[in-house]
């Protein structure tokens, strides 16, 4: 599964990024800026997507529709604490908000949701006439 972690303060990212590394995740990416995040974003497919709102430069509300269609099939997870400036047309776009500070059995959660997402898309795809359905 890969994570592109989108949170501009140095020792949050680095948490979260262990978290969920810990979480069970394949590859996860940081991002520092909305700028960042939009660039990682265009370069690679993305399962899930956790965004911090306030970044340098560009805000990560700013970055959320260009995010949405750079990763149309990413969950995205807001990760603030500043949970109340979300509104109803931003969550047109996100997934889920999660209020900092959150549990490691929450990122776990989330985690294991995003990966049973990716994996019946996946099914789905399958299920139909274009992909076969097993491996090789």
């Amino acid at each position: 599964m890969r994570v592109l972690v989108v949170e501009d303060d140095p020792g949050v990212n680095s948490v979260l990024v262990e978290s969920l590394q810990v979480a069970g995740c394949d590859t996860v990416d940081a991002a520092f800026s909305g700028e960042e995040a939009i660039g990682l974003a265009l370069k690679a497919p993305y399962d899930l997507v956790m965004l911090d709102l306030l970044l340098p430069g560009v805000g990560g509300l700013d970055i959320l529709p260009l995010l949405r269609t750079a990763a149309p099939e990413a969950v995205i997870t807001i990760a603030s604490g500043y949970a109340n400036l979300v509104t109803e047309t931003d969550m047109l776009y996100a997934n889920l908000v999660f209020t900092k500070p959150f549990s490691l059995e929450k990122t776990r959660k989330l985690v294991e949701l995003s990966r049973d997402i990716s994996s019946n898309r996946l099914a789905l795809r399958r299920l139909g006439d274009l992909m076969p359905l097993t491996e090789g």
